[in-house]
C-alpha cells in the first residue's frame, strides 16, 4: 500500500506507477474535511468521488444547466445501488420520461464531470494519500475510462490556461463572444462543439453551460478559437443586432427547441409546429366562409360580424359560440321529440281502449 503527502509531484509519481503497472484499486486522498476516492481499472481512471456527493446527480445538474432536461425533473436514487449503476439508472429514467438525450453525448457529460472533479483536487500538501488494491465495480457501458497520461499532461497545462482565460474574460457572466466565420480546416472535438453552438453572440458563462465541457477543455477550446481568429468578443452593437434579428433572447430557447426538449421530439415536434402554423393561417378565414354560407344573413349583419372579428382576435371563441348554438338547437329538437313521444304513449292507448269499449257497448 503506497502512502504519502498529496503534492503535485507525489500525485504524479503514484499515478504513473498505477498506469504503468495497470493496477486496479482505489487511491484515497484524505483531507481534513472530506475524502476523495479515485478508482482505477487496468490502470485507467473510471471514477472520482468527492465525499458522499452522488456522481449521477452532478451529471443531471449539468444537463439541466445546459437546458436539455427541465429543472423540475427528478428520479429516485437507491442508496444501495452500486456506484457504476447510477449512471444507467439516470439514463433509463430520462428515456422513460421522454427526454431524448443522445447516448454518446450523455457519456461525454459523465466524462467531463469526472475530469472537473479530478482537476479540482487540492495539491498543496494538505492531505495524505493511500492506494489499496481491490476489485472496483463499474458500468462498462456508461462509466468513462480516462488515460492517466492525458490527465498528467492536462494538469501541467491547467494553471497557464486558467491564467490566460481569466485575463481574456475577467467576467464570464457579462462578456459575450461571437463566431467570426465558419471554421475551416482541422478542429478538435471541443472546438467543433463550441463553434457549432455560436450562431450569434452569447455570454461566456452560458456557452460553458451549453457545451458541458470540463473547465480545462472549455478554456483550451475557446482560447484556440480566439487565437485563430474564429471567435471574437462581441461588441454592444453586435449584441443588439443579434437580439433584433432573433425574436427571442439567445438565452431562451425558441418554441421549436422547447417542444423538442419536452416530451415530444423529432418528427412529432415538426408535425405539431406545422399544425400550429396552419391553424394560425386559416383561423381568420373560417368566419367569413361560414357567413357566406348563410343566405338569410343580410349585408349589414355580415359587415358587423366582419368588423367585430379583429376586435375579438379569438377565432376559437367564435367557433365555440357557434358550436354552442348548434348544440342548443339540437337539444331543443330532442326535447320536442321526447314530449311528443310521451303524449303519444298516453293518448294512443286511451283512444284504442275507448274504441273497443264503444264496440262492445253496441
Amino acid at each position: 500500500m503506497e502512502v504519502g503527502i498529496v503534492t503535485e509531484e507525489s500525485l504524479t509519481t503514484v499515478l504513473r506507477q498505477i498506469g504503468h503497472k495497470r493496477r486496479q484499486g482505489v487511491l484515497e486522498l484524505v483531507y481534513s474535511h472530506r475524502l476523495v476516492q479515485i478508482s482505477f481499472i487496468q490502470g485507467k481512471i473510471v471514477e472520482v468521488r468527492h465525499g458522499a456527493r452522488d456522481v449521477a446527480e452532478e451529471v443531471l445538474l449539468r444537463l439541466q444547466d445546459a437546458g436539455l432536461v427541465p429543472v423540475a425533473f427528478s428520479w429516485f436514487v437507491d442508496p444501495a445501488e452500486p456506484t457504476g449503476q447510477s449512471y444507467r439508472s439516470l439514463y433509463i429514467s430520462l428515456v422513460e420520461s421522454g427526454y431524448s438525450v443522445d447516448e454518446e453525448f450523455y457519456k461525454n457529460a459523465i466524462k467531463q464531470c469526472l475530469l472537473d472533479r479530478l482537476y479540482d483536487l487540492d495539491l498543496s500538501g494538505n492531505a495524505r494519500f493511500q492506494f489499496r488494491v481491490e476489485m472496483v465495480g463499474a458500468d462498462r457501458e456508461f462509466s468513462p475510462t480516462v488515460s492517466i497520461g492525458q490527465v498528467l499532461l492536462d494538469l501541467v497545462a491547467l494553471p497557464s490556461n486558467r491564467e490566460r482565460f481569466e485575463k481574456l474574460f475577467p467576467n464570464t457572466d457579462q462578456v459575450r463572444v461571437k463566431r467570426t466565420d465558419n471554421p475551416e480546416g482541422v478542429l478538435t472535438a471541443e472546438e467543433k462543439l463550441i463553434s457549432g453552438l455560436l450562431s450569434g453572440s452569447m455570454s461566456v458563462a452560458l456557452l460553458q453551460k451549453r457545451v458541458m465541457l470540463s473547465r480545462f477543455y472549455f478554456w483550451g477550446g475557446v482560447l484556440s478559437l480566439f487565437e485563430r481568429g474564429l471567435l471574437c468578443i462581441a461588441t454592444d452593437a453586435q449584441v443588439l443586432e443579434d437580439k433584433a434579428a432573433v425574436p427571442h433572447d439567445n438565452e431562451s430557447p425558441p418554441l421549436r427547441e422547447l417542444l423538442k426538449g419536452a416530451v415530444i421530439a423529432g418528427t412529432e415536434a415538426e408535425l405539431l409546429i406545422g399544425a400550429i402554423t396552419e391553424a394560425a393561417a386559416q383561423a381568420g378565414e373560417v368566419t367569413e366562409a361560414e357567413l357566406a354560407l348563410r343566405p338569410n344573413l343580410d349585408e349589414e349583419s355580415k359587415s358587423a360580424a366582419t368588423v367585430a372579428q379583429p376586435e375579438e382576435a379569438l377565432p376559437g371563441r367564435g367557433r365555440s359560440e357557434r358550436w354552442s348554438l348548434r348544440a342548443l338547437e339540437s337539444a331543443a329538437a330532442v326535447q320536442i321529440v321526447a314530449i311528443l313521444y310521451v303524449v303519444a304513449c298516453v293518448t294512443v292507448p286511451w283512444f284504442t281502449w275507448a274504441g273497443i269499449m264503444e264496440y262492445f257497448a253496441h
